[in-house]
């Protein structure tokens, strides 16, 4: 992993700050920005712009799990943050994913644990009958709900494979 000096150039000629950059399969440069306390990961092309990735290949994922937590987060989010990112780096189904989503099961507080087995259970569900908003953006922020579109409109939220691996996880 190399610490990058270096600016992200954009498509529109903007210039960002990567935290760390590392070299791609195909021999080009990614890098991790932070942005809004979360991290963020753009792929630099031959032209040397660089793209947002929504594509954790496997370099990227273990440039993450080296990466500080962004520093705004109280301990148990820190700890639930690290577990998430474990469980989105983890090959499904490895013992090492298994282990991650148990974890993170472990660490859910009580209202999103209640949010996730409810969302799981009679998903979709709309936002006004969740029993917590708030829950459900904890959820959504460890990557183990989605905001989706389903009978006919938008404001519903269903689990994600991730999500329903925690769900399984959790004790009856």
């Amino acid at each position: 992993m190399l610490k990058s000096n270096r600016q992200v150039l954009l498509e529109d000629g903007s210039r960002l700050n990567p935290v760390v950059g590392f070299p791609t399969p195909t021999g080009c440069m990614a890098y991790f920005v932070l942005d809004e306390g979360c991290y963020v990961l753009y792929i630099e092309n031959t032209a040397g712009v660089s793209t947002k990735s929504f594509w954790l290949f496997p370099e990227a994922c273990k440039a993450m799990r080296r990466l500080p937590l962004p520093s705004k987060t109280k301990d148990k989010e820190t700890e639930l943050a690290l577990r998430c990112r474990d469980l989105t780096c983890s090959e499904a189904g490895s013992k090492e994913y298994l282990e991650a989503a148990s974890e993170v099961s472990r660490l859910l507080p009580k209202g999103p644990k209640e949010a996730l087995t409810q969302i799981v259970e009679q998903g979709p569900v709309y936002d006004g009958d969740l029993v917590s908003k708030q829950a459900r953006d904890t959820l959504a922020s460890c990557g183990l709900v989605l905001r989706v579109a389903a009978k006919g409109s938008d404001g519903w939220n269903a689990a994600n494979q991730l999500g329903y691996s925690v769900y399984k996880q959790s004790p009856v």
